[in-house]
């Protein structure tokens, strides 16, 4: 379990509308919550294989209609050894929000692949699916 602003997409999470993120112990703590149900949210992060992150990459301009189908294609995400493609990801605790971005190896770091990708309601319930 990683801590939201230690993420490489902290800033695009904690500026999301429906996001709140306190602060406490002078900053050692965090707690985000999803204000539209008020669920917690807890963001981690996993590497896979470069072909589970091209789809997931795809997730990004798929329209609500599709989105069941290229969950089905992309299947749960099975973590990896330490790999090329590393996938950040902030899922509330009632399944209602899912941030996900994709990174790749290079440049001695990881970069932004994808921008990060937020989904809310019932596509955010198909999309927690991934992460299991």
């Amino acid at each position: 379990m990683s801590k939201i602003k230690n993420l490489g997409m902290a800033q695009a999470v904690i500026a999301h509308e429906h996001v709140q993120v306190n602060q406490t112990m002078f900053g050692m703590c965090e707690k985000a919550v999803y204000t539209p149900t008020g669920s917690r949210i807890k963001a981690d992060k996993c590497y896979c294989t470069p072909e589970v992150g091209s789809r997931i990459e795809a997730l990004a301009n798929c329209p609500s209609d599709k989105l069941v189908a290229a969950v089905r294609n992309i299947g749960t995400v099975t973590p990896q050894e330490i790999t090329g493609t590393l996938v950040e990801f902030c899922k509330s605790d009632d399944n209602r929000f899912v941030a996900i971005q994709e990174f790749r190896y290079g440049d001695f770091r990881y970069n932004p692949v994808s921008p990060a990708m937020f989904f809310e309601g019932p596509d955010a319930v198909t999309v927690s699916e991934i992460f299991k």
